[in-house]
């Protein structure tokens, strides 16, 4: 495998993680929408802003946890070299 074809695999893996991401959020949308929960947890009394804010912190969490992986996966699998420091400098 030349070095093309190992910068394609890194940019494939990344997009299908990404890609993963988004429709996996559509999809929870979606579901909820269809079986009602939206509809019924405002008649329990909760704000839709409520909802909205549940709906974006769960999927922020598991935003996090894939972008770790994927972090994790990059420089230990891949051999990613890092350059430069993670933290800002102010």
């Amino acid at each position: 495998m030349d070095r093309g074809e190992n910068q394609y695999i890194k940019f494939l893996f990344c997009s299908l993680i990404y890609g993963v991401t988004i429709s996996l959020t559509a999809v929870t949308l979606i579901v909820e929408r269809n079986k009602g929960l939206v509809e019924r947890t405002i008649v329990a009394g909760v704000n839709s802003s409520e909802v909205l804010i549940a709906i974006i912190f769960s999927q922020f969490l598991l935003l996090i946890m894939k972008v770790t992986v994927l972090l994790i996966f990059d420089i230990y699998v891949f051999k990613v070299s890092t350059m430069g420091t993670h933290t800002p400098q102010y």
